[in-house]
């Protein structure tokens, strides 16, 4: 044991410590009550103020969290945030800004799940309740910058399977026991230029046999069902096929006054 009882003690890069610091140990915890912590930067700003520089392979990590555990029924959470208010502000339990001046990639949040076991796996897991305001799972926003020509996504899902399962891009569901309408997407567009908006836009491809939906939607219930309802007018450049019933269509010779039905 080393003891100092005046002066304190002097470290190699010339420091020297008089006092046994802010930091408070508690048995096997070590605690900070009072200041702001910073890990690569000598000016925190916050509680806790994290900048990261490059690793030796050429990535940069500001966090990596992995946690591994043995109880197969217990919860494992690699990180968990939590942000409480009594105001009128804003709550952010967690605030991700990913800047990039170069060519790469540039990803707020980069999630991988993965998993040998029959349970499901999920990137992120969102709920959202209570009081009277809107409430938004998840709410994203793209904004392109000025002059430039390139693809904006608000969301952009992509979704693999290699097995004889099904992937799914996005997979919605909603239900409700109000009167009130219920939609599983809700989607709208609006243009300010001269390009086209458009509320949905789907695309279906495969190398394989099987066909290919761009949409395919279904509806059941006790009351009235519709898998498509358009307010509108409906524009169709390939072929309209359907399994029974007819055709109502406007008369080509009185379309204002007359219908056919074939």
């Amino acid at each position: 044991v080393i003891e100092s009882s005046k002066g304190g003690f002097r470290f190699p890069d010339g420091t020297v410590q008089t006092t046994a610091g802010r930091w408070q140990v508690a048995g096997n915890n070590i605690g900070f009550s009072g200041g702001y912590v910073g890990i690569g930067t000598n000016s925190p700003a916050h509680r806790l103020h994290l900048i990261a520089g490059d690793e030796p392979d050429g990535t940069t990590y500001g966090i990596i969290s992995d946690v591994a555990t043995g109880a197969a029924t217990s919860v494992t959470n690699s990180v968990t945030c939590s942000a409480t208010t009594k105001g009128n502000g804003v709550v952010n339990t967690l605030t991700v800004a990913a800047n990039s001046y170069g060519s790469g990639q540039v990803m707020g949040i980069d999630l991988r799940v993965s998993g040998e076991g029959t349970g499901h796996k999920s990137g992120i897991i969102s709920n959202v309740r209570g009081g009277t305001g809107s409430k938004y799972a998840g709410y994203f926003l793209a904004v392109g910058e000025v002059g430039k020509d390139n693809e904006i996504h608000g969301l952009n899902a992509n979704a693999t399977c290699e097995g004889s399962g099904q992937a799914y891009g996005i997979f919605t569901s909603a239900s409700g026991t109000n009167k009130g309408s219920t939609y599983g997407l809700y989607s709208f567009a609006r243009g300010a230029k001269e390009g086209p908006a458009y509320g949905i836009f789907t695309s279906a491809s495969g190398t394989g046999t099987g066909p290919q939906f761009g949409i395919y939607s279904s509806a059941s219930g006790g009351g009235t069902n519709y898998a498509g309802y358009f307010q509108g007018n409906v524009v169709v450049t390939g072929s309209l096929t359907k399994g029974s019933g007819s055709f109502l269509i406007d008369h080509p010779l009185d379309p204002k006054n007359k219908t056919l039905r074939h």
